[in-house]
């Protein structure tokens, strides 16, 4: 079945998925958008258990102290960290 550019723009801006993704679960399911929503779902749930059992080996950890804040008030330190698990 063909389904339309709206229903493919209304299921992007609903999940956030990519465009072919959408398009090729709603021809799937004939346009509905309720299960296709679902499998998205499932399929994201399937994406993440398999990434959490990965081990970040690599990153960076910084710290940040800023002179003052904005409006004049004293800065404070701010911990920022970046994770880089296998590619």
């Amino acid at each position: 079945m063909a389904v339309s550019i709206e229903l493919v723009k209304e299921l992007r801006e609903r999940t956030g998925a990519g465009i072919k993704e959408c398009k090729d679960i709603l021809e799937q399911v004939d346009g509905n958008i309720n299960k296709a929503i679902e499998i998205l779902r499932e399929r994201g749930i399937e994406a993440a258990a398999k990434k959490s059992t990965r081990e970040a080996k690599e990153g960076l950890i910084g710290v940040l102290c800023p002179l003052r804040r904005p409006r004049g008030r004293p800065g404070g330190a701010e911990l920022r960290d970046r994770l880089c698990g296998p590619h």
